[in-house]
């Protein structure tokens, strides 16, 4: 009587056999033998060598003797419980477990959060689509994770991701940050990656899924993060009066442009000459695509603010008339201590002036002014006119001009 046939998924449901070798081509480095049966092998290094004479190939595992055995033996132990995993998971489900099965459940789950978020990081990073300053908050949010990981003891991977881990995260995270509102935005970016790594097949559930991210109750002064008229005057009044060193002259000039313009700092220090246009009547327009987001911003330099930022930009545009870029390059170090001596100068107290400050006044005036949600979004290249809206929102001037012409 002949063998008895066996159709090829009963052949790959079997239980596989897992063995260390010694590697094939002679040297003295480990790798994990998976015979899925029929045949059907994968081959797996481990990055261990192990001298022959040290290995006891029927206990597989290194012998007492040799240094480091024990962390050695358990480092393989968990390799080795890894692949099984990913069998049992197979079996539970009742597919056949083949090397298609496993690379699918080895890239399913078991990815770690914090690499894959540096993949795709550095991707973006090469496509050019992240600002300087993003950059730096994605870099950060992944620096914290890992140090959420070591506090676990563990890494931390896609399948133990959920709403137990988040609570976890989030009790982690209000540990070192004293503001809600940058809790939240470390929530934000990681249900961001979460959803790629769905997209990507890496993620089969919702982490998310009955978490609340909160939202720090807003005050008075978590609301202060603009510059009011008579603030802005003074800090006009210091730049015209000529008295400060050309470096500190030169981190004004461009804070104030920001104000009237609404710039990133990203974009601020990027203006070159060749984002400088000229309308139909000779004044200068900013015309170019945001670093942030990749947006076109047409910012009519005449039209805003009485025309005071085409006046800033002139003036360095002629003093420097060889240099590819408006202004004269700063680090971020010099810009923000030149910005401390600004603000106490202006006795601005109780707000820490910055580039995100500037284009808060700006986005502010402008909802003061005109009361139009879009505009702002034109101006200041929001991607999405809620953003836009929050200004309107949080603008009593505009509630007060809007009331002004209602007969009751």
């Amino acid at each position: 009587m002949g063998r008895p046939r066996i159709n090829k998924d009963e052949k790959v449901a079997q239980k596989a056999r897992f063995d260390f070798i010694h590697s094939r081509r002679g040297d003295d480095k480990l790798e994990l033998l998976i015979n899925f049966g029929y045949s059907t092998r994968r081959y797996v290094a481990t990055k261990i060598e192990i001298p022959k004479s040290a290995w006891n190939a029927e206990e597989q595992s290194v012998v007492k003797q040799y240094p480091n055995s024990d962390k050695i033996n358990l480092y393989l132990l968990q390799l080795k419980s890894r692949y099984e995993a990913v069998e049992l998971d197979c079996m539970t489900r009742g597919i056949p477990f083949n090397p298609e099965a496993l690379n699918m459940g080895l890239k399913i789950g078991s990815a770690g959060v914090v690499a894959y978020c540096r993949e795709k990081i550095d991707i973006d990073v090469k496509r050019e689509l992240y600002a300087p300053g993003t950059v730096k908050h994605y870099t950060t949010f992944c620096n914290v994770l890992e140090r959420f990981e070591k506090q676990m003891g563990e890494l931390l991977t896609f399948d133990i991701l959920n709403k137990d881990m988040l609570i976890q995260l989030d009790i982690f995270y209000k540990s070192i940050y004293t503001s809600f509102e940058t809790v939240r935005k470390q929530f934000t970016y990681l249900h961001k990656f979460c959803k790629t790594a769905k997209e990507d097949g890496l993620l089969t559930h919702d982490p998310f899924a009955g978490f609340k991210i909160e939202r720090g109750r807003e005050t008075k002064q978590t609301m202060r993060d603009a510059l009011k008229a008579d603030e802005l005057r003074r800090l006009e009044q210091i730049a015209a009066d000529g008295w400060l060193d050309d470096n500190t002259q030169l981190v004004l000039d461009r804070f104030l442009l920001s104000c009237y313009t609404g710039l990133r700092i990203s974009d601020n220090a990027d203006l070159r000459r060749t984002d400088i246009t000229y309308d139909e009547d000779g004044h200068l327009v900013i015309d170019r695509i945001t670093l942030k987001n990749k947006i076109r911003v047409l910012l009519p330099l005449h039209y805003l603010f009485d025309g005071k930022g085409e006046a800033i930009v002139n003036k360095y545009m002629e003093r420097y008339k060889l240099n590819q870029y408006v202004f004269p390059q700063l680090s971020d170090q010099k810009t923000n201590s030149k910005l401390k001596l600004i603000a106490a100068a202006a006795q601005i107290r109780n707000l820490g002036l910055s580039f995100h400050i500037a284009r808060h006044t700006c986005a502010t005036m402008l909802a003061e002014k005109t009361g139009n949600p879009y505009t702002i979004m034109q101006l200041l290249g929001h991607s999405d006119i809620k953003i836009s809206m929050t200004y309107i929102h949080n603008s009593y001037a505009t509630v007060v001009n809007s009331l002004a012409g209602v007969k009751w």
